[in-house]
């Protein structure tokens, strides 16, 4: 068996946010959210956020259970959006941005650091892995008095992990907020990519 790790800095960043609005009836909630994305969106797009680069993620509607009454007392509209950008600045302004627009009624999911093309990196350390699996497997086979024949078998795995930076607010109130917010401070790090192979091979 063998494995390798190849670091490399994330050149791309994706961003997954939820918008909430809560209303008595569910065409109210509904109508609520639309106008607090479109707030969001705009702010978005005045920070550099391209149209091209946002997706909708999902778009929920659910009962709001009162606890204290035990009953449903509201509906609640989400909207989950997911924003891709390759700047790490845009990124930090994206969040400050969205909560400036809609308060409250944001919540951010996760914050996905990645890369365009991992594929030169996948390679890269495929490479490496090999090397080191024939290493471990000369060293074996000498030791036994035996010599390494052809390959019979070959199975290969990778990972690419980037971290997750959630920051999601537990609760949210009907208003949006209007406060100027600092752009958020977003470290990129490294990413590893993983390969690990494993090679069975004949001996003689």
């Amino acid at each position: 068996m063998g494995e390798s790790n190849v670091t490399a800095a994330p050149d791309r960043w994706i961003l997954v946010a939820a918008i909430n609005a809560m209303a008595e009836l569910a065409a109210e909630a509904l109508t609520k959210v639309n106008q607090l994305v479109t707030s969001a969106k705009a702010a978005l797009g005045a920070v550099g956020v391209e149209e091209s680069s946002l997706r909708t993620q999902n778009l929920l509607l659910h009962d709001f259970f009162d606890q204290a009454q035990q009953r449903v007392t509201a509906r609640v509209a989400s909207y989950e959006l997911e924003v891709t950008t390759t700047s790490v600045d845009i990124l930090g302004s994206a969040v400050s941005s969205m909560t400036s627009a809609v308060g409250e009624n944001l919540q951010i999911r996760g914050i996905r650091a990645t890369v365009a093309d991992p594929e030169p990196l996948y390679e890269e350390a495929q490479l490496q892995a090999v090397s080191s699996a024939r290493a471990k497997a000369q060293t074996l086979a000498s030791a036994s008095g035996v010599t390494l024949g052809s390959i019979q078998s070959i199975e290969e795995q990778r990972t690419l992990g980037g971290q997750v930076h959630a920051m999601a607010n537990s609760a949210f109130r009907a208003t949006s907020g209007q406060v100027a917010i600092p752009p958020m401070p977003i470290e990129p790090g490294n990413l590893a990519v993983r390969a690990f192979v494993t090679i069975v091979y004949g001996i003689q």
